[in-house]
């Protein structure tokens, strides 16, 4: 604490600016109380810290399903290219700096769900020989959009979660990453049931992706990083007992204030 105070000085002094000997004492002091509390309740975290609070529980469910959707919609693609004349060159790769988090994976799983529902159009008319051209086109589209929500998430990952279970929230979104690449293959065998069906259904998991991220994710862009866990007030638990307390009490106590301003007005 004295040298951290030292070098503050030191520092100030450099900079010919004033130093605030309170505030820096009342800075370090509850840093030192924020480290002693830390290593006083030292825990182990699970994976059930994930969905410890509401906001915690969307983030990461909004997040699996955004990288489950990914990983089922390029390789099932990739696998199932013979389907489609041609073959992919490279993988176009769009950057979109100006936009947040949301209005980045918003904007690329709209334009992925418009693809497979031309996708779908096409196989529906019967119409694949005469928009080959068309369909590799929207292919290279997708994956190349597709590609960016792995970074995207990634990003999300580390934007939204505390320090403490920041590599569970990575290792529960390699799990549906996972679960995604083994779904992948056998999306293309619903065209036994439906030929379109497969691209009908893809087409239908963007959607809900697209939709489920944006009511449930909150902006992070430009927005500092969380390093505590929330507190137990914003938890489950605590909400369900806030929920069980009696709403008698106001009603009462109205009552009783009006019972004295009648008393009040007869006198």
């Amino acid at each position: 604490m004295a040298d951290a105070k030292d070098i503050l000085k030191r520092i100030h002094r450099l900079d010919k600016r004033p130093f605030d000997e309170s505030l820096v004492d009342f800075v370090l002091n509850k840093e030192n109380q924020i480290f002693l509390e830390k290593q006083a309740k030292k825990k182990n975290y699970t994976l059930l810290h994930l969905f410890y609070t509401p906001s915690l529980m969307r983030y990461t469910l909004s997040l699996a399903i955004s990288i489950f959707t990914t990983s089922l919609i390029v390789f099932g693609l990739t696998f199932n290219m013979e389907s489609i004349s041609g073959g992919i060159i490279a993988i176009v790769e769009v950057k979109c700096a100006r936009f947040g988090r949301k209005s980045n994976h918003f904007l690329t799983l709209f334009i992925t769900a418009t693809c497979l529902f031309i996708f779908f159009v096409v196989q529906v008319t019967g119409n694949q020989a005469a928009l080959s051209m068309l369909l590799r086109i929207m292919t290279l589209l997708i994956l190349g959009f597709m590609a960016q929500i792995y970074f995207l998430n990634g990003v999300c990952a580390t934007e939204l979660f505390p320090t403490s279970i920041r590599n569970m929230a990575y290792s529960f979104g390699a799990l549906f990453n996972r679960l995604g690449i083994t779904c992948a293959p056998q999306v293309f065998f619903l065209a036994e049931i439906w030929k379109p069906l497969p691209y009908l259904s893809m087409f239908l998991l963007v959607v809900f992706d697209m939709l489920f991220f944006q009511f449930n994710v909150t902006e992070t862009k430009n927005n500092p990083l969380s390093d505590h866990m929330p507190g137990k007030n914003e938890s489950w638990s605590c909400l369900r007992k806030n929920n069980n307390l009696p709403t008698t009490l106001p009603t009462l106590e109205a009552s009783e204030k009006d019972q004295k301003l009648l008393e009040n007005e007869e006198m």
